[in-house]
């Protein structure tokens, strides 16, 4: 059993999402704004993309007009025309 399986046992057993134990970001989008949760960090910004550590690498959040609206340790919030996410 690997740590992968470990993470995924426990989160169903404590019924919380996997993300929450496993230090994966979370992002929840709309049309407009992308929240994300548990990052770990900012690794760049630019009105195009908005690149997020994550727990196993990197995630980027392409569109047009991008903003950072907020930031904080555990949640940023970019709103914009969002046309997607890329995991890395």
């Amino acid at each position: 059993m690997g740590m992968r399986d470990t993470v995924a046992d426990l989160a169903a057993a404590w019924e919380l999402p996997e993300e929450t134990l496993s230090r994966e970001a979370s992002i929840r989008l709309t049309r407009h704004q992308a929240v994300a949760e548990q990052h770990g960090g900012l690794l760049g910004y630019e009105d195009e993309c908005v690149e997020l550590r994550s727990g196993r690498g990197r995630v980027r959040i392409l569109g047009r007009e991008l903003v950072l609206r907020a930031m904080d340790r555990d949640t940023l919030i970019v709103t914009g025309h969002i046309s997607g996410v890329e995991y890395a």
